[in-house]
């Protein structure tokens, strides 16, 4: 029973912590008014939330090999429940900035459910697994925008009221996670060849810091150790590169703020990176950021992750503008939540179905598909922007490719991988796509601050510079397809290199 409902639960976790994320994003402009927050004060909640989801996304699933992985979706949907809590309660900015830094904990559910489906399924069944889990974020960016405009517009609901239910949402989804969840024992995993473990390899020792115990009969507990140092080291270098990528156009690019934390960041990260390479046992094995699989699959989230923050950036306040500002529909924001369900329909439907065809199709070719799908639409936006409708068709053959795109990049990144190195690959993955998301941020805002108009009251983006940032979208992922395409053509002709362990079952191909 455990093991029918394991994957439902979890996307119901990720589910959960996404659309949390995404529904703030429509409540600042309630919470400022409230609070008497200013915008700096409103911005500092979304790269605090940014930082610490990023952070975490890459920490924690690599901390689940260690303190269980139940324990860590546990404790991220915990922390979604009580920061929630919090922010409900929170009588000033500084007290919900506080709440929301620790709900941020809760974005790591995404990764640590791909690290939990890794161990427990191999082969068609991971495949299918992690479509599901895709489709599951694809419905949460149609719910967080949607239900973000219901709570201010039609329900006209207080913002201390949507934080509760949350906290209570985030409760129930912990509870399931403790009951549904279980540790893997150690010793279930068929080492790869050629791993440690395998037949006719040495196997060192490894450092006992942490004892895990499973308790069930015949279960081998579990001996890691706990790498803090390793831990807060790749966690402090993540924190200063972000936050230079984020403030880098407030700041100055130039500045002193930015420099520092720029060579922060690359000494923290070196140092870490040294130190896992000499450790016995760290925290992230950096030889599994070596396998292709893992480099592909970066590299499509890398793309995904650049294109969708584009969208989300640009689409729903290119509806909201007046239609005096030149272009928009001057949507509300409910309205244009809703003209963004297409967009997350198409992103659950191809994420389901990628799961489903990566046995047939392989994932380069799926991965291609997305890319192009990402492409077409972009480019679409940037030349046809002329209804809401089209801007709504558009969108959802962005989440085709979206769609597409992630299924490929979970299966890829975690498939060769042994499963005790799953959290690593998985964490990986999530700062990929953190950082990805934050330096597409970084470049679109000064575009389309680069020339402002006055409509109204207000001053708007010109339609030239969303025009723009969806053409350089468009590029970047025509880019990457034809590169996934030439090395695939590339490798056509070659003789396939031998498999590991269960990456047989879905041919890269």
């Amino acid at each position: 029973m455990r093991d029918r409902t394991l994957v439902p639960v979890l996307g119901l976790c990720v589910l959960v912590a996404t659309t949390a994320y995404l529904m703030v994003f429509t409540l600042l402009g309630q919470i400022g008014a409230t609070l008497g927050a200013s915008r700096t004060a409103l911005d500092w909640i979304t790269i605090a939330t940014v930082i610490v989801g990023t952070v975490s996304s890459a920490l924690m699933p690599a901390l689940g090999a260690v303190l269980g992985e139940r324990r860590l979706m546990v404790i991220s949907m915990g922390a979604l429940a009580a920061g929630s809590l919090s922010s409900a309660c929170a009588p000033d900015v500084a007290l919900l900035l506080v709440g929301r830094v620790v709900a941020a904990l809760g974005l790591a559910a995404a990764a640590v459910s791909i690290a939990i489906v890794r161990e427990r399924r191999s082969g068609p069944g991971l495949a299918r697994a992690l479509g599901v889990i895709a489709a599951f974020e694809g419905a949460a960016a149609g719910t967080g925008f949607a239900l973000g405009g219901v709570v201010e517009e039609a329900a006209r609901a207080d913002w201390r009221a949507v934080f509760l239910a949350m906290a209570a949402i985030s409760a129930v989804a912990a509870a399931a996670a403790a009951v549904t969840i279980t540790d893997k024992p150690a010793g279930d995993e068929a080492p790869a060849p050629g791993s440690a473990g395998a037949p006719g390899v040495d196997r060192r020792p490894r450092a006992v810091s942490v004892h895990r115990r499973l308790g069930r009969p015949g279960e081998v507990a579990v001996h890691r150790h706990l790498d803090l140092g390793g831990a807060v080291l790749l966690a402090g270098g993540l924190a200063a590169g972000l936050l230079a990528i984020t403030e880098g156009a407030a700041w100055g690019w130039t500045s002193a703020r930015i420099a520092g934390l720029i060579a922060a960041a690359v000494t923290l990260l070196a140092v870490w990176a040294v130190g896992a390479l000499r450790a016995a046992d760290p925290l992230v094995r950096l030889r599994v950021l070596a396998r292709p699989g893992v480099a592909v699959g970066a590299a499509f989230i890398l793309v995904t992750a650049c294109t969708v923050g584009i969208v989300n950036l640009t689409v729903p306040s290119f509806l909201e503008a007046p239609p005096t500002a030149g272009y928009g529909d001057g949507a509300s924001v409910l309205t244009a939540g809703l003209d963004m369900l297409p967009f997350a329909v198409a992103i659950t439907l191809a994420g389901y179905l990628a799961g489903r065809l990566a046995q047939l199709l392989g994932l380069r070719r799926i991965g291609a598909s997305g890319l192009c799908a990402e492409a077409l639409g972009l480019g679409l936006l940037a030349g046809f922007p002329h209804s809401v409708g089209q801007v709504a068709a558009f969108v959802a053959i962005i989440g085709v490719g979206h769609g597409c795109l992630i299924t490929a990049a979970y299966v890829a990144i975690t498939r060769d991988v042994p499963q005790r190195e799953a959290g690593a690959a998985a964490g990986f993955g999530s700062a990929v796509s953190g950082v990805s998301g934050a330096v597409a941020s970084a470049v679109i805002t000064p575009v389309l601050a680069s020339r402002l108009l006055l409509a109204g009251p207000s001053l708007l983006p010109a339609a030239s510079g969303y025009t723009r940032s969806w053409l350089y979208g468009a590029a970047f992922a025509a880019g990457a397809a034809l590169i996934v395409i030439a090395a695939r053509m590339t490798r056509a002709g070659r003789k396939p290199a031998p498999v590991r362990d269960d990456a047989a079952e879905i041919p890269v191909g």
